[in-house]
C-alpha cells in the first residue's frame, strides 16, 4: 500500500467509526459487512478491520448480518444488513482484501482476539 493509499485508507475508517458512533448505522453500504460468528468489518478501499461488539462486562452474544432487507430494523439505513450492536464495538485485526470473500484465517484470529479481550474483561 502506498502512503498517499494509507493516509486516504486511515481517513475513511476513522470517518466510517466517527459516523458509526454518532449515529448508530454506516455512512455507505460499502463501509461495513458482516462477516461470521459475530465478527463484523469496517471497510475502506481494499483494507479490512474486523471488530465485534460487546456490552464490556466480558460477555458476548453473537449476531449476524441481516440477509433480507424486510427483516431488518431499519430497512431505509445505507447499512440495514448490520443488527442492532452491544454499545461497545472492539477492533480485532486487519487485513487487505485480496479475494471475494474475507479469509478464514483473518476471520479465526479475529475471534482469537475477541476470546481473550472477553476474558480480560471478566478478570
Amino acid at each position: 500500500m502506498h502512503e498517499d493509499e494509507q493516509v486516504s485508507t486511515y481517513a475513511r475508517f476513522m470517518h466510517t467509526m466517527q459516523y458509526y458512533a454518532e449515529h448508530g448505522e454506516g455512512d455507505r453500504c460499502e463501509s461495513m459487512n458482516g462477516l461470521e460468528h459475530g465478527i463484523f468489518e469496517f471497510k475502506a478501499g481494499r483494507a479490512r478491520l474486523a471488530f465485534y461488539d460487546t456490552p464490556g462486562d466480558g460477555s458476548h452474544t453473537p449476531k449476524w448480518k441481516i440477509r433480507d432487507r424486510a427483516s431488518s430494523p431499519y430497512p431505509d439505513s445505507a447499512t440495514w444488513f448490520i443488527p442492532d450492536l452491544d454499545p461497545q464495538l472492539r477492533l480485532c485485526n486487519g487485513w487487505p482484501k485480496k479475494g471475494q470473500l474475507a479469509n478464514p484465517c483473518d476471520i479465526g484470529f479475529a475471534r482469537k482476539v475477541r476470546m481473550e479481550d472477553l476474558g480480560h474483561d471478566r478478570k
